[in-house]
């Protein structure tokens, strides 16, 4: 028995140390953290003991998890705001802590991006029909998670400006 005993304290070890290197090389949210415990094979009240150490120690935080993700995906990736909530809220993330990691974004730099993107795809779209234009500019912004209304008020001022 005591064999036994002496394995499952060491099985433990082993997978904490793995799962405190696991969080420490990027940040990951509980889900994340469950799904490797499940594949390491830990047991259901290892995997409970497990993810209190790392809460304790602090390798896992969802609210700073949300932060680094969403300034990631926005300055990385160019996602809106509706695509980030999304993804945090796939990944069962608190609202509270969504909200906080949308307020990493700057409001102007946000609108800055946006206007960018556009005005990127704008350029490589060809010059045929300008409604047509108009409608692939709201849906290739909105697929990348921005909001509709502030879509089409920088649309409308582009069509503007190529009157």
């Amino acid at each position: 028995m005591h064999k036994r005993n002496q394995k499952m304290a060491d099985n433990y070890r082993e997978i904490l140390a793995k799962l405190q290197h696991y969080c420490a090389y990027r940040e990951r949210c509980l889900q994340e953290v469950i799904v490797k415990l499940k594949e390491s094979g830990a047991e259901q009240m290892m995997m409970a003991k497990i993810i209190d150490q790392l809460n304790k120690e602090n390798f896992i935080n969802e609210k700073r998890y949300a932060e680094v993700f969403a300034r990631g995906k926005f300055n990385i990736n160019k996602w809106g705001k509706h695509k980030i909530t999304a993804e945090l809220r796939k990944k069962d993330i608190p609202e509270q802590f969504i909200k906080s990691g949308l307020n990493e974004i700057d409001d102007n730099e946000y609108i800055s991006t946006l206007k960018s993107l556009i005005k990127k795809k704008s350029d490589s779209l060809h010059k045929s029909d300008i409604s047509n234009q108009f409608a692939k500019l709201v849906a290739y912004a909105t697929t990348k998670g921005y909001e509709s209304e502030l879509v089409w008020g920088i649309v409308k001022n582009i069509g503007k400006d190529k009157r």
